[in-house]
């Protein structure tokens, strides 16, 4: 090896150092900010352990008409963000229950939609042509989605037709 090639060598080598060090200050100082998706993945699940306790509370389901009310003070004070998806700037929540459910079913079937996103306002009730799937990418579209097994997860938007609205017996809500 050279002397200019071993120089060069041990420059690359310092400035690699020297970004490297760089970095893990600036992961150091620098505040984590989790994803909005996630944040809102965590609120809707927050939610849907909401509507389970509620039913072990009360036994039946939240009625449609009235679910957030009810869930409200379920929630303390710092903790009702969970209505809120933080890409949502217009509240009061981010979340529709599935109008399918009735307040007196024991148990649901476990791949049933219990909540998903939707459009601002409160207490909403709705189905598959309620859902929001813009919200957190144009280019990845979808949704996420709490199951009546305590399940969430992001559903893309080509698989919402997949999903259970309705209880065996009852006619799918149309799509």
């Amino acid at each position: 090896m050279t002397k200019k090639s071993r120089k060069v060598v041990w420059l690359l080598t310092g400035a690699l150092l020297v970004f490297l060090i760089a970095g893990i200050i600036l992961a150091a100082i620098l505040p984590y900010r989790p994803p909005e998706r996630l944040v809102c993945l965590v609120h809707i699940r927050q939610l849907g352990i909401g509507f389970r306790v509620y039913h072990m509370d009360n036994g039946r389901w939240p009625c449609a008409d009235k679910w957030c009310d009810l869930l409200h003070s379920y929630f303390e004070e710092d903790e009702r963000s969970a209505f809120l998806c933080p890409i949502d700037t217009v509240g009061p929540c981010s979340y529709s229950m599935n109008k399918n459910i009735p307040e007196d079913a024991n148990d649901l079937p476990p791949d049933l939609v219990l909540l998903f996103e939707s459009a601002p306002g409160w207490n909403q009730a709705g189905g598959p042509e309620d859902v929001v799937t813009d919200r957190h990418s144009k280019d990845d579209s979808g949704a996420n989605i709490a199951f009546a097994d305590g399940r969430v997860e992001f559903v893309k938007g080509q698989d919402m037709p997949k999903l259970k609205w309705t209880f065996e017996g009852q006619a799918q809500a149309e799509q």
